[in-house]
């Protein structure tokens, strides 16, 4: 495994293969799982995966999501050990990998994907009791995106700021899982185009940017912008809403 690659929203698996140990180094995966029926699959999670609160308390950790124990989750020798891109890192990935683990890495970028991904799992683990449960979602998803589009068809804006983070502010732009649920709700991303810039002073207006082929900005994360306090106020939001 030497990047992310593959299909990030399924997963092939050798014919006869059946999923019984299942570890997860992803908060919402792990409570994905328990909301399909699956939480009885699971014999490890992170020190984060704390939902539901009445159910994970049996299930072992090891470690987070950023520190898993590579070592120990080998040990346990499960079927499938459930990642995210951006969640994990690629080289606590690439050694499970390595040592014969099997890893699902997923990466679903809008809402979209995640119905996408949530019928691969059931289908993955061939359980289809939640089946109708999650039809039921994505209707009230398709129906809520409607009304947000006929909305946006007639000219109705609502400009949205959504900080996830302060001292600096940050926010996130149109690349993100985040702005997609955003957008599917009724709101205008105000900071859908601004990328993030480098170093931290040149995010904050206060040094130039590092030129575009430098190697010290290569591969780095640009959806995630540190922002002012006057380019708050400059984009007019009609709502901000705060985590």
């Amino acid at each position: 495994m030497d990047d992310w690659a593959g299909d990030d929203l399924s997963i092939e698996l050798e014919e006869g293969i059946t999923l019984r140990r299942v570890v997860s180094l992803v908060p919402s995966l792990t409570e994905s799982l328990f909301d399909l029926n699956l939480g009885d699959r699971l014999v490890g999670r992170t020190e984060y995966c704390i939902y539901p609160a009445d159910k994970v308390g049996a299930i072992p950790t090891f470690g987070g999501t950023k520190n898993p124990d590579i070592a120990g989750i080998i040990a346990l020798k499960p079927d499938l050990v459930l990642m995210n891109r951006e969640e994990n890192r690629l080289e606590d990935a690439r050694a499970l990998y390595q040592a014969g683990i099997r890893v699902w890495a997923t990466h679903p970028k809008t809402v979209a994907n995640v119905f996408t991904l949530l019928w691969n799992i059931m289908d993955v683990f061939h359980e289809t009791s939640m089946v109708a449960r999650v039809r039921l979602i994505e209707y009230s998803y398709d129906w809520v995106s409607g009304i947000s589009q006929a909305k946006d068809d007639a000219g109705e804006v609502c400009k949205v700021f959504v900080p996830i983070w302060k001292d600096p502010w940050m926010t996130f732009n149109a690349d993100t899982y985040m702005h997609d649920l955003l957008r599917v709700c009724g709101g205008t991303n105000v900071f859908a185009e601004r990328q993030r810039l480098y170093p931290l002073k040149a995010d904050l207006g206060q040094s130039a940017p590092y030129a575009p082929d430098d190697p010290r900005i290569q591969g780095r994360d640009t959806r995630y912008p540190r922002i002012t306090l006057d380019e708050i106020v400059a984009s007019q939001p009609d709502v901000v809403l705060l985590p």
